[in-house]
């Protein structure tokens, strides 16, 4: 998913960019996940060809071996570097928040670290505990600006996942009470003894876990 809007955060009042600015930029339209698509600046009436994104390709499996995503430029990197728009809500030094332009709810936010990793098994310890904390003020300022009645805090990790961008990164959806838009499963009870054997595959393998370090 990628982000949308005309805008950006400031900080202090010198007029010259920092790596970590964010400059009022032009609406990028909607991208479809599964086609190839061409993203379009919109600058007023007038509409100029940008950049273009293909799907048909795959580039091999990802860094963290879960798959393969879709052979396309970095959107998140782009919108950190200036190169395409963003409606920017929060920032810090390591991550950065902005509106989801294909919002499953109004407020539907991304928070993403500024360093370039896929996915939950790549990111640094320093990057994740800065996204997360992020997300919980985010979280915390569309609680209290559109009061819905719950909250989603959904990370995805690999295309069997729905992931659609190669970039770590965790969405803040709020939900009202019958907003239409679900998120169930069906509750089917689990084997014991299969669910026992999991457990231990998963004790197992812990000493031998590693994951990113700065």
């Amino acid at each position: 998913m990628v982000a949308a809007g005309t805008g950006g955060a400031a900080a202090g009042n010198d007029s010259s960019p920092s790596p970590h600015s964010f400059q009022p930029a032009p609406f990028v339209s909607p991208v479809g996940a599964l086609s190839d698509a061409i993203v379009v600046l919109s600058l007023g009436a007038r509409r100029i060809p940008g950049l273009p994104i293909r799907f048909g390709g795959l580039r091999g499996r990802s860094a963290s071996g879960l798959g393969r995503f879709p052979a396309m430029p970095c959107v998140f990197c782009a919108i950190r570097d200036g190169q395409l728009p963003a409606l920017v809500v929060a920032e810090n030094e390591r991550a950065f928040a902005v509106l989801d332009i294909n919002p499953i709810n109004d407020g539907h936010a991304l928070v993403i670290p500024r360093a370039h990793t896929e996915t939950l098994y790549d990111i640094c310890d320093e990057d994740f505990v800065a996204t997360v904390r992020l997300a919980r003020t985010v979280g915390a300022a569309i609680r209290d600006a559109l009061q819905p009645a719950g909250l989603h805090l959904l990370q995805n990790n690999g295309v069997a996942a729905f992931q659609s961008v190669a970039h770590f990164h965790v969405h803040l959806i709020p939900r009202w009470e019958d907003d239409g838009k679900g998120f169930t499963w069906d509750l089917v009870p689990g084997s014991p003894t299969r669910m026992a054997a999991l457990a231990d595959r998963i004790r197992a393998a812990l000493p031998r876990a590693t994951p990113a370090q700065a």
